[in-house]
């Protein structure tokens, strides 16, 4: 007989932190940038999108890029390939700082903006690497959708169609992406005037 009782078997299942879908689904993954945000959107149909890639503001005299650090690294840990759309939502730092370093190692399909020249430098650095590889860009506003997926639904809610606010935040690109029951409003740095906008105009459809 053994000297000691056996001891039971306990077979603990540990989820990862990390969502693997098991068929084709829609997958928004909000990665951690610190300040600012950066939101990689997988769709059903294989496209890959990505909005800001949060940044380093220029006045805080940092090297650290997240861009290079953690966004270039979890797109390559996904094995992606190529970004269908890139978002720069609006022209502050710790939005777009990071984007030279996703343009420079991914080929890109067309990037959006929302049409006001900055003289941030954040702005002027993304626009050196999106013409030196000869980006293709376009403006969104509010009322212009865009189809990437058929499966997917993106509505862009701001800036408003006719002006813009004062304040670079309230300039914000603001989308609803829509997945069957699903949706999400992404809504970059909006504030109170534009959120007011917002309700005016879409109402209940928020």
């Amino acid at each position: 007989l053994p000297k000691e009782s056996p001891k039971p078997k306990v077979y603990l299942e540990v989820p990862s932190n990390e969502y693997k879908p098991l068929g084709k689904e829609l997958v928004v993954t909000f990665i951690d940038v610190g300040q600012g945000d950066s939101i990689f959107i997988k769709t059903p149909g294989g496209k890959n999108g990505l909005i800001d890639a949060g940044g380093t503001p220029y006045w805080k005299q940092s090297d650290y890029d997240p861009g290079e650090e953690i966004v270039v690294p979890f797109l390559e840990s996904q094995k992606i390939k190529k970004l269908d759309f890139v978002i720069a939502t609006h022209a502050d730092g710790d939005h777009i700082g990071g984007i030279p370093a996703v343009l420079k190692r991914f080929p890109i399909g067309l990037l959006y903006e929302n049409g006001i020249v900055s003289d941030q430098p954040e702005y002027e650095e993304m626009h050196k690497v999106i013409d030196s590889k000869k980006i293709v860009t376009s403006v969104l506003k509010q009322g212009i959708g865009f189809d990437v997926d058929p499966s997917v639904k993106f509505e862009v809610f701001a800036p408003p169609k006719d002006f813009y606010f004062g304040e670079d935040n309230n300039n914000s690109i603001v989308i609803r992406l829509v997945y069957g029951d699903v949706s999400f409003l992404l809504t970059g740095d909006l504030e109170s005037s534009a959120e007011a906008d917002i309700v005016h105009t879409y109402g209940t459809d928020i």
